[in-house]
């Protein structure tokens, strides 16, 4: 189940939205991920198994193409894109430099992402997907480089590379199913995504 807690984004401003999406994160502690999307606090509940070994897959293979002198792979970023979304990405790599740049910081200006990772899960893939909320704010911010893993597509269970943001949709798509491989566009092309070893869906759901 995925809980939204706000539904009037233009009734509500952006120090207001932030005040509340912290009294959630500090109510629900790590079990859960906050996050504004759309002007709407977005509560999601922790991910099964499935979610978080082809997380851990992607992350081993950004992990061994990224030279870490240059780049930063997390798991727990926040990028605020403005007022009204603050998305935090399954996986995001950063130059390192940005990160260095204020170390007190928790999260970082949109324009710092370099490639973000989304895994979608049964309850909230549409904000994952194409036009969702969360598609539409990585393309409103410029994300050079969107890899979506989706699971549970009705089609069956695929991935697709979104690239050349425009700030308002990707104008390159490529979906592939689960079993090809990809490689990544510069500066990542070291990493080829091999989705032959992400783990089949079982028939359990949030």
């Amino acid at each position: 189940m995925t809980l939204t807690l706000s539904e009037r984004p233009t009734d509500v401003v952006d120090g207001e939205l932030a005040a509340m999406r912290s009294a959630v994160d500090a109510a629900l502690g790590d079990r859960c991920k906050v996050e504004i999307l759309g002007g709407e606090i977005i509560v999601s509940p922790m991910p099964r198994n499935l979610h978080m070994l082809i997380v851990t897959e992607v992350r081993h293979m950004l992990d061994d193409g990224c030279d870490r002198r240059d780049f930063t792979v997390t798991e727990r970023a926040e990028f605020v894109v403005d007022r009204y979304n603050s998305p935090q990405p399954d996986l995001a790599v950063l130059a390192r430099k940005s990160v260095e740049r204020d170390l007190d910081a928790t999260a970082s200006p949109v324009a710092d992402a370099l490639l973000v990772v989304e895994v979608t899960s049964p309850s909230n893939a549409h904000h994952d997907r194409k036009w969702g909320p969360k598609y539409k704010a990585y393309a409103k911010g410029l994300v050079p480089v969107y890899l979506l893993v989706d699971p549970h597509r009705a089609e069956g269970p695929s991935f697709t590379l979104y690239t050349e943001p425009n700030g308002t949709r990707y104008q390159g798509e490529q979906t592939l199913p689960f079993g090809r491989s990809i490689r990544l566009p510069e500066p990542f092309d070291a990493v080829v995504v091999d989705s032959a070893v992400f783990p089949a869906p079982g028939k359990a759901e949030d």
